[in-house]
């Protein structure tokens, strides 16, 4: 192989400059990306229990509690959420499935669930690594960040800061404080 073959391999795999690339990390944000579609998928298999749980007046079985508890963790801490990416949602292809079939559906979703007798007690219980408060104040965070640069995000904020008025990101934005 020539110099400039070499050269021009050498180039190719090394990795980008971060002052070229804006600081993004692709394998981290392909990581993230993956862990969110695996969560995304979990949640899809047991959100139907949820519903039917939701729908049925006697008390749920001890299968449908521990599948609401999946589809609980499921829909928990999603990593393109986390801070590390406030920079980078614009890049996320699928806006649109992020902010209304996923967040805007789980913020509902875990809203509904809390005022529930069998599901509200199962849901503030939850172990910290599966941290649904958290989960809400990173899903609301999406929400008001996407809601200058996406009309569907600014249609679901108009529901959320009713729903959510009393949480505390919420009640700093209407305040004027963000």
């Amino acid at each position: 192989m020539s110099n400039s073959h070499q050269n021009d391999h050498r180039e190719a795999t090394s990795p980008l400059d971060p002052a070229l690339t804006g600081m993004l990390d692709f394998k981290t944000t392909l990581n993230a990306t993956l862990r969110t579609r695996y969560k995304y998928a979990e949640y899809i298999i047991w959100r139907p229990i949820i519903f039917r749980v939701l729908h049925s007046p006697q008390d749920p079985a001890w299968h449908d509690v521990e599948c609401c508890r999946k589809a609980f963790k499921a829909c928990t801490l999603w990593p393109l959420t986390f801070a590390t990416f406030n920079s980078q949602r614009r890049l996320v292809p699928h806006i649109y499935e992020y902010t209304h079939t996923s967040f805007f559906g789980i913020l509902i979703l875990m809203h509904v669930c809390s005022f529930n007798q069998f599901l509200g007690p199962l849901l503030h219980s939850m172990p910290a690594d599966s941290a649904p408060g958290v989960s809400i104040s990173l899903y609301l965070t999406w929400m008001r960040d996407m809601k200058v640069v996406h009309p569907l995000a600014r249609w679901c904020w108009q529901f959320l800061k009713v729903i959510y008025k009393d949480h505390e990101l919420v009640k700093d934005l209407e305040g004027g404080c963000l």
